[in-house]
């Protein structure tokens, strides 16, 4: 299992809210947010989940890193 420290939105907007299950994240355009458990930070299997998205063109939404 790799391990990632944080996810950057690299999308085409200024920002973005993503929710998954019961948390809503935001996200400004190329800020990272870190993964962790702490209560600001994206729960792993979030991030995963959210590199997962790609726009309508298909191209990515998110990076881990």
């Amino acid at each position: 299992m790799a391990m990632y420290t944080a996810i950057t939105y690299i999308g085409k907007t200024p920002g973005f809210i993503a929710r998954v299950g019961k948390r809503t994240y935001e996200f400004e355009w190329q800020k990272s947010l870190g993964i962790g458990r702490r209560p600001e930070e994206v729960d792993f299997v979030h991030a995963v989940r959210l590199s997962k998205r790609r726009d309508r063109n298909g191209k990515k939404m998110f990076v881990l890193e």
